[in-house]
């Protein structure tokens, strides 16, 4: 999960879990638990870490790795407008494969069109 990521990459930047937990109002043991265990927090706990590390808490349950997520939180905060154009852009039409669209996120070679 993404809170796992977090709190490790805090603890790779020199943070101790000591000094994590205590930031975030949570229980050192409790913190290693959600990072090494399969012990998921619960909304409380999910609430401080979103706040500790500025992230939604959807964005904190996803599977996604650092790009993916930093993109979701950085288009979330987006006006409508500029996210209708990067999709606009993402599902246009390119010389080789057909449109990159959600329910084509694999775009395949086109053989035979003449574009």
């Amino acid at each position: 999960m993404r809170y796992q990521q977090l709190i490790n990459q805090a603890i790779d930047d020199g943070k101790s879990l000591r000094e994590l937990a205590n930031a975030m109002g949570v229980s050192a043991s409790a913190l290693h638990n959600y990072a090494y265990t399969s012990v998921e927090p619960r909304l409380e706990a999910l609430k401080r870490m979103s706040a500790y590390f500025g992230e939604p808490l959807a964005t904190l349950l996803s599977e996604d790795d650092d790009l993916t997520a930093r993109l979701i939180t950085l288009v979330r905060h987006l006006p409508e407008s500029k996210k209708q154009e990067m999709l606009q852009t993402l599902e246009g039409e390119n010389e080789i494969y057909g449109p990159y669209t959600v329910h084509n996120p694999t775009p395949h070679k086109q053989k035979g069109i003449a574009r």
